[in-house]
């Protein structure tokens, strides 16, 4: 990445993003293009209620990175049109009903879900989703994702099961965060990497962990009542579990916890 020494009136807080100013619009995105012309990896930023002329999207040919944040309800799917060709997508802080078939060349999308949203499980480039508040809608289910996508992060997910439209056999990292209704995860055999935080309530199927995990980090989650999803993993190179009440090992648990390199588990759990 490059570094920049960037003085220019739309620097925010990341130095490659171009604060689209109200009133100022069309000159920022001028300069986006001129920052991807000297070839540094540039994208839009845009915050806050007082930006309402959209048509400044119109200018931003090149330019595949657009973050969209506690933006203006005048904001629509319509007005994303121009920028159709976006490679990363970050729509937050406001529901924004979305048809996603229009984002083909999507490869990363971080969004706030809106329940009348459509089309993401279409999208063949998609590599990376960080989905908040979903879940509890009616087009949540079944989880509309893509079968391309290797990296998903799910934030105050709502729904006591996670049953994916498409397998998942690229998924290889997985981050789960508040979702206390969630009683289990679904058969994924290509995961690595998993985390979860404030996961379950009083019960919570470990044992639904694929024997394909490399990494388990499990914080302030439902109580890990025995140990033996453990013994089926036999790759498992690193186990972190705190905040979280643990039932003392069986001795056979107890003996593959032994055998994962790098852990950090509460006292008396070894």
């Amino acid at each position: 990445m490059t570094d920049l020494l960037r003085v220019d009136d739309f620097r925010c807080h990341d130095q490659h993003l171009v604060h689209v100013l109200p009133g100022r619009e069309r000159e920022a995105t001028c300069f986006a293009r001129q920052l991807l012309n000297q070839g540094v990896p540039a994208g839009l930023f845009i915050r806050g209620e007082d930006v309402t002329d959209w048509g400044f999207l119109e200018d931003a040919t090149g330019v595949e990175h657009f973050e969209f944040v506690d933006f203006s309800k005048t904001l629509s799917c319509t007005k994303l049109l121009p920028i159709s060709h976006a490679k990363y997508l970050r729509i937050v802080g406001r529901k924004l009903s979305i048809d996603f078939t229009i984002f083909t060349s999507l490869q990363t999308i971080c969004y706030q879900w809106h329940p009348e949203s459509s089309g993401l499980e279409s999208l063949d480039a998609l590599k990376s989703a960080y989905l908040y508040e979903i879940g509890s809608a009616k087009n949540a289910s079944p989880f509309p994702l893509p079968p391309s996508v290797e990296t998903l992060q799910l934030v105050r997910y709502f729904a006591e099961s996670i049953d994916f439209i498409h397998d998942m056999n690229h998924l290889v990292d997985l981050e789960i965060i508040h979702a206390r209704n969630l009683r289990a995860l679904p058969p994924l055999r290509s995961l690595k990497q998993l985390e979860l935080k404030n996961v379950g309530r009083d019960k919570f199927a470990y044992d639904s962990i694929p024997e394909s995990v490399e990494a388990i980090i499990i914080e302030a989650c439902a109580p890990v009542h025995d140990w033996d999803f453990v013994r089926k993993i036999s790759g498992l190179k690193r186990l972190v579990v705190f905040k979280t009440k643990c039932a003392a090992p069986s001795s056979a648990a107890k003996s593959a916890l032994s055998l994962v390199p790098l852990r950090d588990l509460p006292g008396g759990v070894t």
